[in-house]
């Protein structure tokens, strides 16, 4: 399939999807969580960075660029480089932020959670490489690149507290876990990840260990597959920047 065609089905997607939420789910209210509408509206955002990633050049890049090139395999430093962000990956998000997840008794999907998981993944590694290329239009050196390029991924911090986090996806927090999650799995992702990108500018690698982060924490926050019924938690919120509501963990009640 080429990438004219594959985007034409995502713009499809995309009405279908715009159409089904603001005919079906306009205005469901945030105090009940419900599937289905989580799952559209993550949905329509996957879309939305796939469409912005095309539509930057990114997306082409990423595809004309050899995933790994032969002077690289030969390279013990960018192996070593390699596979320290895939491990770092793994034991960030696979053990710690896994271990810091409460599920509140949602049961294990495998198959729909790694899918959710991946498509999560690829959709944002590809906006942080569409800043990446943007911080790239200046005339910095590479470390003032990087610099800029993670300043402005810092953002999506705010997006994920503000949206994502109180919109799509279920309660997996408490106070305690998302400030240590972000000291111990995020923070170490963006300055490792992004220090590998602009050493090596192996984007596809970037892609997939984005995608291998978010993958495992679909899985260990267990995602709700749009078609289970039941209660399930909705995140806890507090007033945030501009009086939004933002995610701030579960309390336990008080007896």
């Amino acid at each position: 399939m080429g990438v004219n065609v594959f985007i034409t089905c995502v713009v499809v997607l995309l009405l279908v999807l715009e159409i089904i939420y603001w005919t079906r789910f306009r205005g469901h209210p945030k105090e009940v969580f419900n599937p289905i509408v989580s799952w559209t509206r993550a949905w329509i955002v996957f879309c939305i960075c796939f469409i912005i990633s095309w539509a930057t050049g990114t997306m082409n890049r990423v595809l004309a660029a050899p995933l790994v090139t032969p002077e690289q395999l030969q390279n013990p430093k960018w192996i070593a480089w390699t596979v320290g962000c895939f491990v770092l990956i793994i034991v960030a998000y696979w053990v710690i932020w896994a271990r810091w997840t409460p599920v509140f008794d949602r049961k294990r999907y495998l198959a729909p959670q790694v899918i959710f998981g991946l498509v999560w993944g690829v959709s944002i590694g590809q906006i942080f490489l569409v800043i990446w290329h943007f911080a790239g239009i200046f005339s910095f050196p590479v470390w003032g690149r990087w610099i800029v390029a993670y300043l402005l991924m810092s953002s999506h911090g705010l997006w994920m507290d503000l949206y994502w986090d109180v919109y799509v996806l279920p309660e997996h927090d408490t106070p305690w876990s998302l400030k240590w999650k972000v000291i111990c799995s995020h923070i170490p992702n963006m300055l490792l990840c992004l220090t590998y990108l602009a050493i090596y500018d192996n984007q596809g690698i970037f892609i997939m260990l984005q995608a291998l982060a978010l993958t495992g924490a679909a899985v260990s926050m267990r995602v709700p597959p749009f078609w289970v019924k039941g209660y399930i938690r909705v995140p806890r919120t507090g007033p945030g920047l501009f009086g939004l509501p933002h995610a701030v963990g579960y309390v336990p009640e008080e007896k």
